[in-house]
């Protein structure tokens, strides 16, 4: 399976304006800010999946453990911590080029409630609902879990203060609603670029 996803959720928004973008390969160095939120995603996902104790000074950190522990405190909830999910049915590709790393995918079996959960610690605030990213990790997220009928997303925003968590909670047949208006009218010029895309880094690799 393939390390880099073309249609990935966290360019989604630009995709579905320009396609285009499928078949520019992205060579931007990490930022300082980047770097800094992926250390602290890594530090989540050891203390979510091996307790590793976090840091108790750190503001960022301390927000983000209150929402896993909500969760946690259900004993019916299922955590997944960096959990890759696939939705190349959405728009007739193949799963090795759409799928994206959800920050916590979490399960209710005993009210069918799924959880998807993302953590941006950048400070430019990102709104929830209707949010693409969050709703195409959700979608991956119901294949593993077909049972899901409530859909529960959250932003953990650590720079927005009392702002920092916001949520977006709809019904399963909502959430496909909404992704078939979002994607629709352009599933067929996004599998060509899909196509083209794959070809010109198959042409690189040689």
């Amino acid at each position: 399976m393939a390390d880099h996803s073309l249609l990935s959720p966290s360019k989604m928004k630009l995709i579905l304006s320009c396609p285009f973008v499928l078949t520019i390969k992205d060579k931007e160095p990490q930022s300082e800010a980047a770097s800094r939120g992926t250390m602290l995603h890594e530090a989540m996902e050891r203390y979510v999946r091996d307790g590793e104790a976090l840091d108790p000074d750190n503001f960022h950190l301390g927000l983000a453990r209150k929402y896993i522990e909500l969760l946690m405190a259900d004993g019916n909830v299922e955590i997944n911590c960096e959990e890759r999910v696939y939705f190349g049915d959405l728009f007739g590709v193949m799963d090795e080029a759409a799928f994206g790393t959800s920050d916590i995918v979490a399960y209710n079996n005993a009210y069918n409630i799924l959880y998807v959960c993302d953590y941006k610690f950048g400070r430019i605030p990102v709104k929830c609902e209707n949010n693409i990213q969050l709703a195409l990790y959700a979608y991956g997220a119901m294949r593993r879990y077909p049972f899901a009928e409530i859909i529960s997303m959250s932003i953990i925003q650590p720079e927005q203060g009392e702002s920092c968590h916001s949520n977006w909670v709809v019904s399963r047949e909502e959430l496909l609603a909404f992704l078939e208006s979002s994607i629709a009218a352009r599933r067929s010029e996004i599998m060509e670029w899909v196509m083209i895309g794959n070809d010109l880094c198959l042409t690189k690799q040689a």
